[in-house]
């Protein structure tokens, strides 16, 4: 099994509105990506411009599966969505 973990920080201007919805979109995709084995989406409890503002926390079967996940035509929507607005680091391991 492969950990999948990104930290996401939006950028200065995104409206609460369009946070809302990069995490809702993000969300969804546990139940329309097939290869998804584990996914939780955490929202960050204390603000500091240190700290990332959410965290996304999931498991593949093995790296190919993650390399179809990023290929999925629904991650791609809200990666293009997330990319206009915020900013993050990744973390893959086996486990």
């Amino acid at each position: 099994m492969v950990k999948h973990i990104l930290l996401f920080k939006f950028k200065q201007g995104v409206s609460e509105e369009e946070k809302n919805k990069g995490i809702e979109m993000l969300r969804s995709l546990k139940e329309k990506v097939p290869e998804i084995k584990e996914w939780e989406i955490g929202i960050q409890r204390e603000k500091s411009e240190k700290f990332y503002d959410f965290a996304q926390v999931s498991s593949f079967e093995n790296i190919e599966d993650i390399k179809r996940f990023g290929e999925n035509p629904e991650h791609e929507k809200v990666k293009a969505y997330l990319k206009e607005r915020a900013d993050w680091v990744k973390v893959d391991y086996d486990f």
